[in-house]
């Protein structure tokens, strides 16, 4: 089987308290480890991204609004979806497996990740990786309560991706023609 999922390669979390978020892979381990059993890596992320800079913020404001926050974690493959890009940033000697042990390492390994990503951040590069994840996807429901042929009650549901925990829905009622739903993942 092809390994795909490489050092320097951009994903998406998908579980967990940073679900929604981007991350790169700084390390792989396909065949797991004694305490993990199963294939799973470490990953750097972003747990909050830099906001827009317009030209007539100052240079104290921009400054202020080119600022990340970091993660680094333990991932499960179920759990991390990979892109087509790449992050050329190196953190294979700052973000090391020992470096989750202690919270001391934790925390001077994210401030050095948070550093490296800003650095990128002001090259202008990789920009996909520096904007929050924008997917819109919609379900279908029908109400069961009444025949199918008797102008069922269709719920659409709207769920934007970029904040998982806050999920805004739109209900309305659509007539019983068919109805055709497209998920539009075009942004990864």
């Amino acid at each position: 089987m092809v390994k795909f999922l490489k050092p320097n390669k951009a994903v998406v979390i998908l579980q967990g308290r940073y679900a929604g978020r981007k991350a790169v892979i700084v390390r792989s381990f396909d065949d797991g480890t004694r305490d993990r059993p199963y294939g799973h890596c470490l990953v750097a992320g972003l747990s909050k991204y830099p906001r827009k800079v317009i030209r007539k913020d100052s240079a104290k404001k921009q400054a202020k609004k080119s600022r990340v926050k970091c993660f680094i974690k333990l991932v499960n493959y179920n759990h991390i979806m990979p892109t087509r890009y790449t992050l050329d940033v190196d953190l294979k000697d700052v973000v090391t497996a020992d470096c989750l042990q202690s919270k001391d390492k934790k925390v001077t390994a994210a401030k050095e990740t948070k550093s490296r990503f800003e650095e990128r951040f002001k090259t202008g590069k990789n920009r996909w990786f520096f904007t929050k994840l924008r997917c819109n996807a919609y379900f279908v429901v029908f109400d069961y309560d009444q025949p199918l042929h008797q102008s069922p009650e269709v719920h659409v549901v709207r769920y934007t991706e970029a904040d998982p925990k806050r999920r805004r829905q739109r209900r309305c009622r659509l007539d019983p023609s068919p109805v055709v739903i497209t998920l539009d993942w075009s942004c990864l």
